[in-house]
């Protein structure tokens, strides 16, 4: 191990900073993460505190999208995977963010493997409760019919190999990967029905469930592996990562998420 790779072990992992990712990402070196899983901004204007703008201008969102994939590709290894939330339209700049985000994927290198879509409910019964609130019967012609959307996408991208070639390589019996047959066949569904977690329990606007990030490392990473969040809020994929045996890099540009994030992962708060 090189003196440029103790450095970065101890800048950066098992690690939440607080910064921009566009500069702190900038010191993980080249092919050296296994997944990536966030959820980016939405734009849609939330307050997270005077250091976050959600109201970008339409070319400022998308630059930072771009910049986003580009440096994940660069430190993904081959085959690794990365697996972005994204909601299904963001009014302020009109745009699909999922279509958005699968032209640019193709743009920077990263190879489109599959959407899977969260139904942001729960099962019940022989049927499935979903959120969203009561549809609202206003029109009597089929004009302008409103359709609310109860799926979100879950975009899946790969770098270079869909299989992890560095991995295979070390022999099978090197390798642990702990997801149960139950998970697996539930997991590598392209539905995933997740009930929101609502952002009041952390005083947080757009706090994702554990079981997104839950599902995408027992997936895709090995015990071991390690997994970056460019944009990891109060600190959810870092500490179901910490607790699944992986390794975890986190940004957070919120100073208030970011102290979340800190006391979460320090056991304060739970």
């Amino acid at each position: 191990m090189n003196l440029n790779q103790i450095s970065y072990e101890l800048k950066y992992l098992n690690k939440v900073l607080h910064g921009d990712f566009s500069e702190l990402i900038k010191g993980i070196p080249d092919s050296s993460i296994d997944l990536v899983v966030t959820s980016p901004p939405f734009n849609a204007g939330k307050d997270y505190g005077e250091e976050v703008d959600d109201n970008l201008p339409k070319l400022d969102y998308l630059n930072l999208l771009y910049t986003f994939l580009k440096e994940s590709r660069r430190v993904l290894k081959h085959g690794g995977k990365i697996v972005i939330d994204l909601p299904t339209w963001i009014p302020s700049i009109m745009i699909k963010p999922d279509m958005v985000v699968y032209n640019l994927m193709m743009r920077v290198g990263l190879v489109y493997r599959e959407t899977i879509y969260w139904i942001k409910g729960e099962k019940r019964g022989d049927g499935i409760a979903v959120s969203g609130g009561k549809r609202r019967f206003h029109r009597k012609n089929p004009v302008e019919p409103m359709i609310t959307p109860v799926a979100t996408p879950i975009v899946i991208g790969y770098k270079g190999s869909l299989f992890r070639m560095d991995r295979l390589k070390e022999g099978e019996k090197n390798l642990k990967w702990d997801i149960t047959e139950k998970e697996y066949n539930e997991f590598s569904s392209n539905v995933w029905i997740i009930p929101p977690l609502r952002y009041r329990k952390y005083d947080h606007e757009a706090a994702f469930p554990d079981d997104i990030p839950y599902r995408a490392i027992k997936l895709f990473t090995f015990i071991g592996d390690t997994v970056l969040d460019p944009f990891v809020g109060i600190g959810t994929t870092a500490l179901v990562a910490k607790r699944l045996k992986r390794n975890f890099i986190g940004f957070e540009l919120s100073r208030k998420s970011y102290s979340i994030a800190i006391d979460r992962l320090e056991g304060i708060i739970v």
